[in-house]
Parts: C-alpha cells; sequence; structure tokens
C-alpha cells in the first residue's frame, strides 16, 4: 500500500440527457441485452446521464454523499479505499459493464473513492430513481440481486487470493482473470497468444494484490522466463495460458 496521495480531478464533460438515450449510443449495448453480463432493466431505464472523464479524473471521493450509481460504458476505473493511518488500498479495477455503488448502496457515504486510468464513459443512476422504479416493478429486484450476487462472488474470490495463494500465483491469477480466462479457456488452451492491455500501473496491481511493487517486478519477470507471458509495456500476452493457470493450487501463504 502506499500513502494517501491528493487526487485531481481531470477536466470533466457533462452530457444530461433523456433516460434511455444513452443506450442508443453504447458501445456495448449486448451488455444490457443478453449473456451473462446482462445488466438489469431497472438499472437501464433508470440511466439520466453519461459523463465522459479524463484519465486521472475522480468520479467520486471519501466521504462524499452517496446518491448515485455508476455503469462503466467504456474505459477502465480503480476503487480504492483508505485505512485510519492514511494509507491507499486499491480494491478493485472495473471495466465496461461493471457496476459500482451496488455493493453498499445503504451506506449514506463513500467509504472510498473512483478514479480512471484512462478516457472513461460512465452511466449515472440517481439511488433514489432506482428505488422508486424498483418500487413500480418489485420483479426487477431478481435481476438487480443477480448483479450484487457477481459482485459478493468476486469478493469471496479474492478473499480466497489474498489468503492461500503465494504472491507469483497471485499474479498469475490477475493476468488470467483479466483476459477473462479463469476456467476451463485457460486449461484448453484456447487463449494463447491472447494480448491484454492493463491499464493499470504496477503500484496499483500490487496493492490490489497485497505485494509490493518489487515482488509483482520479480513475479513479471520470473513468468517470462517460463515462457509463460511476453510483456512490451503494459501488453501482456498469455503464451502458455494452461501452465499459467496449474500455478493457481493453494499453498501456505508466504510474505508479500
Amino acid at each position: 500500500m502506499t500513502a494517501l496521495h491528493a487526487v485531481t480531478a481531470a477536466p470533466l464533460r457533462v452530457r444530461v440527457t433523456r433516460p434511455g438515450d444513452c443506450c442508443g449510443t453504447c458501445p456495448l449495448p449486448t451488455v444490457c441485452e443478453s449473456g451473462e453480463a446482462m445488466l438489469p432493466r431497472a438499472l437501464v431505464d433508470s440511466v439520466v446521464e453519461r459523463r465522459s472523464l479524463e484519465a486521472g479524473a475522480t468520479l467520486y471521493t471519501a466521504g462524499q454523499k452517496r446518491c448515485s450509481i455508476w455503469v462503466v460504458s467504456a474505459g477502465a476505473l480503480k476503487t480504492c479505499e483508505v485505512d485510519p493511518e492514511g494509507r491507499e488500498q486499491v480494491v478493485g479495477f472495473h471495466g465496461p459493464g461493471d457496476v459500482l455503488g451496488l455493493d453498499r448502496i445503504e451506506v449514506p457515504k463513500h467509504r472510498g473513492f473512483a478514479v480512471t486510468l484512462e478516457p472513461t464513459r460512465v452511466c449515472r443512476i440517481p439511488v433514489s430513481r432506482l428505488l422508486a422504479r424498483l418500487a413500480e416493478r418489485p420483479e426487477m429486484w431478481r435481476d438487480l440481486l443477480r448483479v450484487a450476487g457477481r459482485q459478493l462472488a468476486r469478493g469471496r474470490e479474492m478473499h480466497r487470493v489474498l489468503g492461500q495463494l503465494q504472491t507469483g500465483q497471485r499474479l498469475a491469477w490477475f493476468l488470467l482473470d483479466a483476459a477473462g480466462g479463469i476456467g476451463e479457456c485457460a486449461a484448453c488452451g484456447c487463449m494463447a497468444g491472447r494480448a491484454i492491455r492493463l491499464p493499470m500501473q504496477r503500484q496499483d496491481i500490487a496493492s490490489f494484490l497485497g505485494m509490493t511493487l518489487e515482488t509483482v517486478s520479480r513475479s513479471v519477470s520470473a513468468l517470462q522466463k517460463e515462457g509463460l507471458i511476453e510483456v512490451h509495456g503494459r501488453i501482456i500476452t498469455l503464451k502458455d495460458p494452461a501452465r499459467l493457470a496449474t500455478k493457481f493450487a493453494a499453498t501456505p501463504r508466504v510474505a508479500a
């Protein structure tokens, strides 16, 4: 974890729209209509504003009143929290189709902050509007709970990664997860040669995985030497995802 630093918001462009207008220009319309990543109709119907943010912009800050939920339509963000000693911890990375703020909708103020890692577009959903929509159509709670359930499952998986895997194993998990290949895809080899672009800095990855920056760098070098990955700046190519996946066997936790 790094010391808390002041976050300066980059220029923020806001376009106010009518509900549903955002969907016509969304770069990922299927996110709202089909597949495992399908967003609840209640969320789509409640959108009132689309925001475009430059890299380094702050979406919300710690202590700010929680009055909106955000759906990422393009780009990437990191969410962070600060401990009592003022140290910053990255607690999540978010991309297209992800929902921010739904997991703690009952908490009146944000405990942490969200910062964009690259130019990003988000759709703002006022909590009051969402709750009113759910009151009109209570059957929509099922879909909303499905999204919340996925986020809870994600949290449990992160507890497993941090609690059971050694540092090098955590990085292997992170790379496959970023490529969308946790599970059968990694084992069958169909992901071999897939390149992923990581918008975050290595320090952010270290904070997220409970590692030091030096350990992340050593782990990247080790995976390269083993022929598992190839690195060109922030572009990482998975050379042997099947072998990369074998590093997930639970072993006693070691120091980061």
